[in-house]
């Protein structure tokens, strides 16, 4: 049976893709479930349309956030923190804050998914911030937490 989901069905596909599966499965699990429609030719047309539509979104998405990281290699984000006498820092710098700073920089395509910090930083110091985009590209950051006077 040709159904076409309409949510994220792990092992089988992504939202507004055609598949054909068993009647059961279908019949049981996925319509019952509302995470699939039966698939009537107007309704192929239809999600072929915004699939090219999503194509067209993906691409644009994918050359502007390029964009964005060739710019943020550039930028240095400094951040002023209490520290005590070893440099071991009161409050440390996460993903939320370098966020913040990165939309008053006009970064405000970079969300908070894209920072990849195992744990926030606490010492003081120069670093670099690995920034991955949901379609694969890297780039880096460089931060700089100095102690607040």
């Amino acid at each position: 049976m040709k159904v076409i989901l309409t949510k994220d069905v792990a092992k089988l596909g992504n939202a507004g893709e055609i598949k054909n599966v068993a009647d059961g499965y279908a019949r049981n699990f996925l319509l019952r479930l509302k995470f699939a429609e039966l698939a009537t030719p107007s309704k192929i047309a239809e999600a072929e349309k915004r699939a090219e539509s999503r194509e067209k979104d993906h691409a644009r998405f994918k050359e502007k956030s390029g964009d964005e990281l060739k710019k943020l290699a550039e930028e240095k984000i400094i951040f002023k923190r209490k520290a005590n006498e070893k440099g071991h820092l009161y409050d440390g710098v996460g993903e939320n804050e370098i966020i913040s700073q990165l939309n008053q920089k006009g970064f405000n395509a970079i969300t908070a998914d894209w920072i990849e910090l195992e744990k926030p930083i606490k010492e003081i110091g120069e670093f670099e911030v690995k920034i991955k985009t949901p379609s694969g590209e890297e780039g880096s950051l460089k931060i700089e937490v100095s102690p607040a006077k």
